[in-house]
């Protein structure tokens, strides 16, 4: 029986042994060099055939199934799929940066000034003037009003 990621024997339970947990395959430096070797060289997942030869060539240098092997190469197929992706995402963030910069018109320094120069005689006007209408006369000077 099957209790997570742990394995249990129910006659061996129900007598009162432990349950114990699956061991996790970990590689050696030596291994991990060969699958990176062999990956370079091709394409995908390797068949079943391949799987078993690879499998029994790595043994040599420690424990390992043939499931370790291919759950391997599912991984590392995996981890390429994602490292392509994050690299196509980020090149093009920056073309969408540098896209918008191109798109973006620049302000007409002139427009500036205009503008300025009729918020600062707005304010110029209302300040000497008592009971001014300032919505109005500011909509009338930049010919908002009807």
């Amino acid at each position: 029986i099957r209790l997570g990621n742990l394995y249990c024997d129910p006659i061996s339970a129900s007598v009162g042994h432990k349950i114990t947990a699956r061991q996790r395959w970990t590689p050696t430096a030596l291994q991990l060099q060969i699958l990176e070797n062999i990956y370079e060289q091709g394409t995908g997942t390797p068949s079943k055939q391949k799987i078993k030869e690879i499998a029994s060539e790595l043994a040599q240098h420690g424990q390992i199934s043939e499931t370790n092997v291919y759950n391997w190469f599912q991984n590392r197929r995996a981890r390429s799929k994602r490292k392509l992706q994050s690299s196509t995402d980020s090149v093009n963030a920056e073309t969408d940066m540098s896209t918008k910069e191109k798109r973006t018109k620049p302000v007409d320094p002139d427009f500036i000034t205009n503008i300025s120069q009729g918020v600062e005689s707005f304010y110029f006007q209302a300040s000497i003037s008592r009971g001014y209408d300032s919505y109005n006369n500011l909509a009338e000077q930049f010919g908002l009003l009807g």
